[in-house]
Order: structure tokens, then C-alpha cells, then sequence
């Protein structure tokens, strides 16, 4: 009996730390990313030599591009480190390449103090963030799957995983609302701008804390003596399904949850708040879901779900984008849920999906370049 409590309550705990480690997976990255966007007019003024405002928010979004392009190169890096040394080794280390920079930022002198440093500066910046999050996303999925494949709450902590940077997503949406509305243009110009990317130094403890005890795992040392060739057949045929679908994904994900408000706006002159307000509540509904289609998908069968979420997404896509054209407020509302409800199920399983489609000896390898598009 003892022995059993001793179990049981080690089981408690490591599914317990599990949780924090799913929950908090990509909310840091989302967050970053997000937040950078929407602050990008003032990072432009801010950085770049005074002139244009329109060059000046273009310089902007190109300087925070250059994190996408380190991202294949990082994925890559890590995938093999991972696969070498231990996905856990992998998941703590990339997690403090991406976050140190991210925090950096909100330090940084603008150009007015140091010139043309400031930008440069921000680039690479930037450019280190990118590297860390070209594994911190991968490998901490494969991290999560790895622990939970043999037991029957997978589904759930891989859709916990995959639910974080919808959690990212709403927290950057919250700061810069309550940003705007707290400080007036000139305060946040002055000073209030570095508050987001600050926020990003106690939720990195925070986080980092969490994973403290993370396993480190060894049964990759096995494969380090093992030769891999990445164009071998066992690698190459899952990397191109799994490649085909996260490139589905992310345009559908893009364009229901980032492009749609301002779709909303510019074409179909949709008032401000009612586009935003939409796009919050679709956002919280997906979250929700997300987490919920990757408990069932354990249930029902993951490869089911995702197959009638695609069908789905296909049929109804242009029948609801047609119906937005003269809906009201409340069937503006009811159709992003639907496109919600009708994509998490391929965000819930995803996760599961790419950990069951490749071998172990390149499973990080498989997450971090499936993750390129």
C-alpha cells in the first residue's frame, strides 16, 4: 500500500509538472511575436532614422522578419542536438537563446541615444531570438509527446502544448489594449513602449522556473553513434505530409485569426472595436477548443478529427466569407466561431500527429522542419 501511495503521488507529480511544461510551450514566442507587431509603428520611429513613418514601420516589420529567417537555421540546429544529446537539454537551452534577447529589447537605446547602433543592435537581437525559437517550439513538443506517448492523457497534454500560443496570442492582444488605453501616444513614444517587452523578463522566470525539473532525457545517446541520412525513406515520406499540413495550417491560421480583422476593416468597413472584440472572442473560443479536440482526439482517433477538420475548412470557407459580407455583429460573431471550432481540431492533434509520424532517432528533427513554413 505504501508503495502504491508512493506511485501514485509520484505519478501526481510529474503529470503535474508535465501541465506547466504543455501549458506554457509556446506562449512566450506567440507573446513576443505578437506584442512586436503591434507595436511596430513606434519601434519604427523609434529605431530608424527620422523620416518617412510609412519606411520607417516598413524597416520595422523587416527588422523583426529577420527572427523568421534564423528560425530554419535553429530549427535545424536543435532538431540534431535534440536528437543527440536529449530533447530535454534541447528544449532548457533554446528556451534561454530565444527569451534572453526577447527581454534585451526592452532596454535597448532608441536612435535618438546611440544612432545607427540602435538598429543594428535590434537586428541582431532579433536574429539570436529567432535561432532559440527555431528549437524552443519543436523540441518542447517532442519533449511533451515523449513523456506522455505511453499514457492515456497524451492527447490532452499535446493539445495543452499546442493551446499556448492561442494563450500568447490573447495575453499580447491584452497588454497592448490596456497599454493604449492607460497611456497617451507621447508617453507610450517616451518610455511606456518598453512595458510589453519588459513583461517578457518575469514571464520568462516564471516559465523558466516551470521547467527547472525537466527530465533530461538519454535515450537518444543511443543514436549518436548511429549514422542518420535525412533523405532516407523512413524520414523523408512523414517530413512531406507532415511539411503539407503545418504549411495548410498556417495559411488557414493567418488568415482566419490575423488577417481576418483587418479584412473586416479595409474591406468591408467594419468598425474598429467590432472587428477587434470578434476576433478576441474566436480567439478564446479557439483556445478552449483547442485544448478540447486534443483530449478527444485520443478517444475518437486523431487522424479522423483532423481529416474532417480539413474537409470542413474546404467546404464552408467561402460560404461563410460570403456571408460576412452583410452579416450583423452577432453573425459576425457566430461565424468566427465556427471557423474556430471547425480549425482547432488540426491544432489539438498536431502535436500527437507529428510525434506518431516519425521514428525516435529524428523525431526532433521531424518537429523543427515541419515547423519551417
Amino acid at each position: 500500500m505504501a508503495v502504491e501511495n508512493i506511485t501514485s503521488g509520484g505519478a501526481k507529480s510529474k503529470n503535474k509538472n508535465l501541465f506547466k511544461i504543455s501549458f506554457t510551450t509556446n506562449i512566450f514566442e506567440c507573446y513576443d511575436t505578437i506584442i512586436s507587431g503591434y507595436l511596430a509603428a513606434v519601434i519604427g520611429h523609434l529605431f530608424f532614422k527620422p523620416g518617412s513613418e510609412i519606411i520607417a514601420v516598413i524597416l520595422s516589420f523587416a527588422t523583426f522578419s529577420s527572427s523568421f529567417l534564423a528560425e530554419p537555421l535553429g530549427g535545424i540546429f536543435w532538431g540534431y542536438f535534440g536528437d543527440k544529446r536529449g530533447t530535454g537539454l534541447a528544449a532548457k537551452y533554446s528556451m534561454l537563446v530565444m527569451a534572453i534577447p526577447s527581454c534585451l529589447i526592452g532596454l535597448l537605446p532608441t536612435y535618438d541615444s546611440i544612432g545607427y547602433v540602435a538598429p543594428i543592435l535590434l537586428v541582431l537581437l532579433n536574429i539570436i531570438q529567432g535561432f532559440g525559437t527555431g528549437g524552443q517550439v519543436a523540441t518542447n513538443f517532442c519533449y511533451v509527446y515523449e513523456q506522455t506517448t505511453d499514457t492515456k492523457h497524451s492527447g490532452l497534454f499535446c493539445g495543452l502544448a499546442a493551446s499556448g500560443g492561442w494563450v500568447g496570442s490573447l495575453l499580447a492582444s491584452l497588454v497592448a489594449f490596456l497599454l493604449y488605453a492607460r497611456f497617451s501616444n507621447d508617453t507610450i513614444y517616451n518610455w511606456a513602449w518598453r512595458i510589453p517587452f519588459l513583461i517578457s523578463i518575469p514571464m520568462f522566470i516564471i516559465i523558466f522556473h516551470f521547467r527547472k525539473n525537466i527530465e533530461i532525457s538519454h535515450n537518444h545517446q543511443a543514436n549518436a553513434s548511429r549514422k542518420f541520412d535525412l533523405l532516407q525513406k523512413e524520414f523523408i515520406r512523414p517530413f512531406i505530409k507532415c511539411f503539407l499540413l503545418l504549411s495548410f495550417m498556417q495559411i488557414s491560421f493567418y488568415m482566419l485569426f490575423m488577417w481576418l480583422p483587418t479584412y473586416l476593416e479595409s474591406f468591408l468597413k467594419v468598425s474598429h472595436d467590432v472587428a477587434r472584440i470578434s476576433n478576441v472572442i474566436s480567439l478564446i473560443v479557439a483556445t478552449i477548443c483547442v485544448i478540447l479536440w486534443g483530449y478527444l482526439g485520443k478517444h475518437i482517433h486523431y487522424k479522423k478529427i483532423m481529416l474532417y477538420s480539413l474537409v470542413l475548412l474546404l467546404l464552408l470557407s467561402y460560404p461563410l466569407f460570403y456571408f460576412l459580407h452583410s452579416a450583423s455583429f452577432i453573425i459576425l460573431i457566430a461565424i468566427q466561431i465556427i471557423f474556430a471550432v471547425v480549425y482547432t481540431p488540426l491544432e489539438g492533434n498536431y502535436v500527437f500527429a507529428l510525434g506518431k509520424a516519425f521514428n525516435s532517432k529524428f523525431r526532433n528533427r521531424g518537429y523543427a522542419l515541419s515547423q519551417i513554413p
